[in-house]
């Protein structure tokens, strides 16, 4: 064993020296490694939440309920001999078109089914709607929403 200049130290304290490095050094990479996955997984989340066409869905489901809710109330208000059904179905019907077109051409698919209920006052021989029921479907391609929803009608 040969001896260097500094007491203590022999010939296999360099090679520890270098094993530690190494070892500190795959330890830096690997931590490296690993944030960088966190970093893109929360980047991929954060992308998916962005690109969720939630304005556009509560826009549909606002705009279908208020129209359904104005609709019926001004046809419930004539007194007109016309069943109120085929008044509603046809004016909503109208509005489903349009909306269907206009989510269209912005590169969404929509669907509203609606059905609207009636009670008959004998007294009064009056039809009344007293709701609607909507099925609200919308596609974009990545997001399928769909909700059904009943709109009662004053």
């Amino acid at each position: 064993m040969r001896k260097g200049r500094f007491p203590g130290l022999d010939g296999t304290d360099g090679q520890w020296l270098l094993l530690s490095a190494i070892v500190v050094s795959i330890g830096l990479g690997a931590l490296v490694l690993l944030l960088n996955m966190a970093i893109l997984s929360g980047h991929s989340s954060t992308q998916s939440i962005m690109s969720f066409p939630k304005n556009q869905i509560r826009d549909l489901r606002y705009n279908c309920v208020s129209e359904a809710g104005v609709i019926g109330s001004i046809i419930n208000r004539e007194n007109a001999i016309v069943a109120k059904t085929d008044a509603f179905n046809q004016s909503f019907g109208r509005f489903v078109d349009e909306t269907g077109a206009y989510y269209a051409s912005h590169g969404a698919l929509t669907s509203v089914d609606f059905s609207p209920h009636v009670i008959y006052n004998e007294s009064m021989g009056q039809v009344k709607i007293t709701n609607v029921t909507l099925n609200i479907m919308f596609y974009d391609g990545t997001t399928t929403y769909t909700e059904n929803t009943t709109v009662g009608i004053i």
